[in-house]
């Protein structure tokens, strides 16, 4: 299995009792199935010690992004959070809800109404808690600083909303502010509620920085970030496929994010991020057929 490992620190590689690499934030390396891999933290942190099996890869970890691909996996590795001690951060008493931010060891966001509980568990600290109502809803949310909106369902307390925020506004409707960073630029993206969860309504971004026209290594890339930013698509797409720019959105699914694919196997396809769970991904291909600077068609593989 082909792996691409990414820290936040410098750490030391070890793998099937190999020490591979000594000083770096960064590696890749093929290991087989159930083998051993050992990332020595430079830092003084715990070892972490894996091995890449089914399992490991189906386990959700609070400092470990998993990325799932054809042909391997991508590891971020996140600094462990330092324990924090028992505080209360914030607390509201609203009608018929109790909502608390605190801290226990993690940082921690309970909800408390009339038959029901729940608690969420967090690695960042939540720098506000409030309540929200749209369309005859009732939402609750929290806000990290790592800039990180939560928003439960108010009848059961469902998580119906959970992306990443520069800034959000409840004010007769419910709006975020999103910076977009492979090719620089701001959303701003009104939602809707549609019964399970949230769903962008309308988009609007700032200029973008990309120019066109664009290489043909750079242009999928390009487009399926202006696709998740709800950009216009005129710029990407040849005349014949333009009348079915407003389907392209359904096809490619509910991916989170973009990223060039590590280089190892010469796949320059742009990998799509599918969430399966918290801090778990798979990946899709978007391969695109280019002919004059203009995507032609496109396939999902």
């Amino acid at each position: 299995m082909n792996l691409y490992i990414f820290a936040e620190f410098p750490f030391a590689l070890r793998a099937e009792r190999n020490m591979l690499f000594k000083n770096v934030r960064r590696c890749d390396l093929r290991v087989e199935n159930n083998r051993l891999v050992e990332l020595l933290p430079l830092d003084g942190s715990p070892v972490r010690a894996f091995v890449p099996d089914e399992r490991f890869f189906s386990l959700s970890s609070p400092d470990v992004v998993k990325v799932l691909m054809k042909n391997g996996a991508a590891l971020q590795f996140e600094k462990s959070a330092n324990p924090v001690g028992f505080a209360v951060l914030d607390q509201k008493k609203l009608q018929d809800a109790l909502l608390t931010a605190f801290s226990d060891g993690c940082y921690k966001f309970s909800v408390e109404i009339p038959g029901n509980y729940r608690i969420l568990s967090l690695k960042e600290k939540i720098d506000a808690i409030g309540e929200f109502y749209l369309s005859s809803h009732r939402f609750f949310y929290a806000y990290t600083e790592k800039k990180r909106l939560i928003c439960l369902s108010g009848e059961d307390l469902r998580t119906v909303f959970d992306k990443p925020a520069e800034s959000y506004f409840f004010d007769g409707d419910f709006v975020t502010e999103t910076v977009l960073g492979g090719t620089p630029r701001l959303i701003r993206t009104e939602w809707e509620y549609e019964g399970d969860s949230f769903r962008p309504r309308r988009a609007e971004t700032t200029p973008s920085v990309v120019k066109h026209p664009l290489c043909d290594e750079i242009l999928p890339y390009a487009f399926a970030e202006a696709v998740l930013a709800g950009d216009d698509l005129a710029p990407f797409l040849a005349p014949d496929l333009l009348p079915n720019a407003r389907f392209l959105r359904d096809y490619l699914g509910n991916y989170s994010g973009v990223f060039p694919p590590p280089r190892r196997e010469n796949d320059i396809l742009p990998a799509l991020l599918y969430p399966v769970k918290e801090n778990i991904y798979r990946t899709k291909s978007l391969k695109c057929e280019i002919l004059n600077g203009k995507i032609v068609n496109l396939t999902l593989i």
